[in-house]
């Protein structure tokens, strides 16, 4: 897992990537919802699938976003941005 941090202008921005198996294109925007869960980890549960949830609610709050997207060289990446300036709704 590699974390990576930084500001550019008015906006912070954080990425998780790492080389798991990835998100398939087609589930990217319902992982972010409370209980989904997908591939391997949607057969043997290990947790409540709440984790993005709240990383969701986290980044809204803070006047940003989160996505996910295809990581180079296979696996996931995930950038939460925001303003600097942002504020908790």
């Amino acid at each position: 897992v590699r974390v990576r941090a930084r500001i550019e202008g008015d906006r912070w921005q954080i990425t998780v990537s790492d080389q798991g198996p990835g998100v398939p294109d087609k589930e990217r925007d319902s992982i972010f919802e409370p209980r989904v869960r997908v591939g391997a980890d949607a057969a043997e549960p290990t947790g409540e699938g709440l984790g993005l949830a709240f990383c969701k609610l986290a980044a809204t709050a803070w006047g940003g976003s989160i996505r996910v997207e295809a990581a180079a060289g296979g696996g996931a990446r995930f950038v939460i941005e925001g303003p600097v300036n942002g504020t908790a709704g």
